[in-house]
């Protein structure tokens, strides 16, 4: 009776880890075939454990190994989505969960003697049932991570690894714990270190997880923030945005002197008749570019307002050359122009507005458009 509640014992440990295992793998085709092959696997697992060691009297380490450890190995990984490192992290960290509570309900077996094998049963079902209650939610988590990241995962399985067969070590050399009564306090210890560790490391996960999902939501708000307030041909600023800016200005937020400067792109029509839309929007491009290559080293605003329609904000510029920059600017749309086979040129006016007349900035904004378009006329008569 005692032989039989032993294996009993055991039969309980291997049915709930391979539970576990069920409940944390990601299956590579979750359908009815897949699962009916992971529960069949896992019930001739157990059955071939329980005729093994109760029939044909395999010693219980043996038939763990051969019967239950590498079996279930090799059945989960085929059946597994992920054939990397989170696999095997996955199968130290429940096979060496499993070995801390089969060893826990061990020792009561010994200390009690029949009594505490059936003792050691509830002991086992309990703390099962009570992971399983408790970890409900870790388990999705979990599941979830292995899913969505790929990264990271090499280094927490090495440590596993290593734990996994160092306790195994300590269990079995140089003779059987249960050979080695006086050491197992020992070994209760190491396993609750070992299991103060599982919990900093369900812990990293569960941090990671939320890391992850933080990111997707950043990453979320980013793609909304540049559907609302950036120009998706030239990646510039949009109106949406020029606009909100414009409110910020008037109403004092971070006040500072301000340079407002409009830009209009010449010949913008003319490219679109002679060399197609094709090559409008790759001109509108490179004159983006060439602003924001000359004005990225101040501290600036760059807003496509409109089709060919330019401004650009700079803020705190005391010592400032203006001309200096739009000659800079108009030699950088010269080369551009040059590496697009087509002439690249925009008319410029600017208006500088103090800090302290902050509220006049639409009149400032009003006296660079002025500006620009008296500056393009003389551009297009000295064409003609």
């Amino acid at each position: 009776m005692m032989e039989l509640l032993e294996i009993i014992n055991d039969l309980v440990v291997i049915a709930f880890d391979l539970l576990m295992f069920m409940k944390l793998i990601s299956l590579k085709r979750d359908c009815f075939f897949s699962r009916a092959i992971m529960y069949g696997g896992c019930a001739l697992i157990i059955i071939s454990y329980f005729a093994a060691v109760y029939r044909y009297q395999v010693a219980a380490s043996l038939a763990t190994v051969s019967i239950m450890t590498v079996p279930s190995l090799i059945l989960f990984f085929c059946l597994s989505r992920h054939k990397d490192s989170r696999f095997f992290l996955t199968f130290c960290f429940v096979d060496t969960v499993s070995l801390i509570i089969a060893f826990i309900g061990r020792c009561l077996g010994i200390w009690a003697g029949e009594a505490g094998q059936v003792l050691s049963i509830i002991v086992i079902v309990s703390i099962y049932l009570a992971i399983f209650r408790a970890g409900r939610e870790y388990f999705r988590k979990y599941h979830e991570l292995l899913d969505v990241l790929e990264a990271g995962w090499r280094s927490m399985t090495v440590a596993t690894v290593i734990i996994y067969f160092v306790l195994i070590f300590i269990a079995a050399y140089p003779r059987p714990m249960v050979e080695r009564l006086e050491y197992i306090p020992v070994y209760l210890a190491v396993s609750v270190m070992i299991i103060s560790c599982y919990v900093v490391f369900v812990m990293s996960i569960i941090k990671t997880q939320k890391i992850h999902d933080q990111n997707k939501y950043l990453q979320y708000e980013k793609k909304l923030y540049q559907l609302a307030y950036e120009d998706a041909l030239t990646g510039l600023l949009n109106r949406a945005s020029y606009v909100e800016c414009v409110q910020k200005v008037m109403s004092g937020e971070g006040k500072a002197d301000l340079y407002c400067i409009a830009f209009d792109m010449n010949g913008l029509k003319n490219i679109n008749d002679t060399k197609g839309h094709a090559m409008g929007d790759r001109a509108l491009k490179a004159v983006a570019e060439s602003l924001a290559a000359v004005f990225t080293g101040y501290e600036s605003k760059i807003f496509r307002i409109g089709g060919d329609e330019f401004i650009v904000f700079l803020k705190n510029t005391e010592s400032l050359d203006i001309q200096a920059v739009l000659a800079q600017l108009d030699s950088h749309l010269e080369r551009q122009g040059k590496e697009l086979g087509t002439s690249l040129s925009a008319a410029a006016g600017w208006c500088f507005l103090p800090a302290e007349e902050h509220m006049r900035i639409e009149k400032a904004l009003e006296q660079a458009d002025k500006e620009m378009y008296a500056v393009k006329k003389k551009m297009k008569e000295k064409i003609v």
